[in-house]
């Protein structure tokens, strides 16, 4: 099971470490632009900081609800496409 998420588990992990150590270096200028811009930004430029954030936290409720789902699955004896 682990094996067939783990790209999903690295996009997510590399997702979560950018949101979470570079937005201040990025708005605070020691980092190049990359995914996100940090130049020139105005108001409405928090709108997509906020939904790259919730669209992550999606990602991630979305990919734990199927890990919880495999363990039951699991505890009980059954495959998850037995269900």
């Amino acid at each position: 099971m682990l094996s067939k998420m783990l790209p999903a588990l690295e996009i997510l992990r590399d997702q979560r470490n950018y949101l979470t150590h570079n937005v201040h270096a990025l708005l605070s200028g020691f980092i190049e632009e990359t995914i996100l811009e940090g130049s020139n930004l105005i108001d409405s430029d928090v709108h997509t900081y906020t939904e790259r954030a919730w669209q992550l936290a999606e990602n991630l409720n979305g990919l734990a609800e199927i890990l919880e789902r495999e363990m039951v699955s699991e505890a009980k004896g059954r495959t998850p496409d037995a269900d």
